[in-house]
């Protein structure tokens, strides 16, 4: 969010299509519709940090509002097999009603980034107002800290990704 100037259609957009992607990975690895090798989930918590990276170098260096939504869409793919390991042995007390779970599971999730949204803007925005050098000096320290981060937890996952065992693909 942190490219985006305002609040409107395109910010709620990219929420929108990273939702809508997550629950379509996370609704097929419900349905067993995924691998079942034991590094997948290493695989995918080694793509979600080198997409968290990515956003952060992209927010940091020329963000492509333009394209953000698909971006975010194809990451949400991979957050949402991420979701179903969490939620693995949540989902069985679904029962016969699998897609109300996954729709209110779904429905939860899109109105929580948008409650987070809601909240941390005003504190953006009243950052960024100051002055044009403190906006680029606020998205930088948010980025590189973010970048950081995710950098940890990709060199752990990748490591342990590199041991694994990808028999029974």
């Amino acid at each position: 969010m942190l490219p985006f100037r305002r609040i409107g259609w395109p910010l709620v957009g990219v929420v929108t299509a990273f939702t809508v992607a997550h629950s379509l990975t996370l609704g097929a690895a419900v349905l067993g519709v995924v691998p079942s090798a034991p590094a997948f989930p290493l695989l995918v918590e080694v793509l979600i940090a080198a997409s968290i990276i990515y956003m952060a170098i992209e927010n940091l260096f020329a963000p492509n509002l333009q394209w953000r939504w698909l971006i975010t869409a194809v990451f949400g793919l991979v957050h949402g097999f991420g979701f179903s390991f969490g939620l693995a042995n949540e989902m069985q007390f679904a029962g016969s009603h699998l897609a109300l779970s996954l729709l209110a599971f779904n429905v939860g999730i899109e109105l929580g980034q948008l409650v987070v949204l809601a909240l941390a803007w005003p504190l953006l925005a009243w950052v960024m107002a100051r002055s044009p050098q403190r906006e680029r000096w606020a998205v930088a320290v948010v980025c590189a800290f973010v970048a950081h981060t995710a950098w940890h937890w990709f060199s752990e996952r990748f490591e342990s990704l590199m041991r694994a065992d990808w028999q029974g693909c």
